[in-house]
């Protein structure tokens, strides 16, 4: 926290120097993060993430600007928002009482908001960051176990108006959770609904099991599911060789 507020403190020093002319350029981002193009839409990699793989529930964790604490109803919509986004993914959510921690045995999904005002101007720089932590254990120990940072994504700080910041920081949240969502599935593809018995892809003539590896490849925007062999057929899909459904 110490060393965000003293990054946040030198972007609001660099903001204040342009205003009076003395810098002509500025770009404050976190030292140790790249630079990212701003997308409107999450954008996954081709590779899941096979430390989201298998997770069901999650604790969440939402730790609000320390100096501005009183936003109540700032918070509330950021919860909301956040967890609706998880809910419709099928992630399952707990959130512990204030003051508690939750389930050691959960993995975490923390939200962190900061924000600072400046000093000569109606302007705030902000920054939400969203990561996932998790207990890990040694391989060939498992008796040796730690808490280790599994997913985070990319964030940079951002200076709005006062009157914006509400808005941009709900954006910049959603935006956020969109992205852990999508990285979700992408983990974890292979789930389908317990009545399914088959898979298969749109763009494919033949069915799987859904444990077979073959189908583990299937992207899920073209995932169909069978709940007979039979609908299967009449779709006009054959068996896999593979894992002989």
């Amino acid at each position: 926290m110490k060393n965000i507020r003293y990054l946040l403190i030198c972007a609001v020093a660099i903001s204040a120097l342009l205003s009076t002319g003395r810098l002509t350029v500025v770009s404050y981002v976190l030292a140790d993060e790249p630079t990212l193009p701003r997308e409107s839409k999450p954008v996954l990699i081709s590779k899941a993430n096979p430390a989201l793989k298998g997770i069901n529930t999650v604790v969440f964790s939402f730790t609000p600007g320390e100096a501005e604490s009183d936003r109540a109803a700032l918070w509330s919509s950021l919860r909301k928002g956040f967890t609706n986004q998880l809910s419709r993914a099928d992630i399952g959510w707990h959130m512990p009482p204030a003051g508690a921690v939750g389930p050691l045995d959960m993995p975490v999904l923390k939200l962190v908001v900061d924000m600072l005002k400046t000093n000569d101007s109606q302007q705030y720089v902000f920054r939400v960051q969203t990561s996932l932590s998790a207990v890990v254990c040694l391989k060939d120990d498992s008796s040796v176990c730690l808490k280790a940072e599994l997913w985070k994504i990319s964030s940079q700080m951002q200076a709005v108006s006062e009157k914006d910041l509400s808005a941009a920081i709900i954006e910049e949240t959603l935006r956020q959770a969109e992205a852990f969502t999508l990285a979700y599935s992408a983990a974890n593809q292979a789930k389908v609904d317990k009545q399914v018995r088959y898979v298969a892809s749109k763009n494919s003539k033949i069915f799987h099991k859904p444990d077979c590896a073959w189908a583990k490849r299937i992207s899920p925007e073209n995932l169909v599911g069978f709940a007979t062999r039979e609908q299967a057929v009449k779709a006009g899909k054959r068996p896999c060789k593979r894992c002989n459904p």
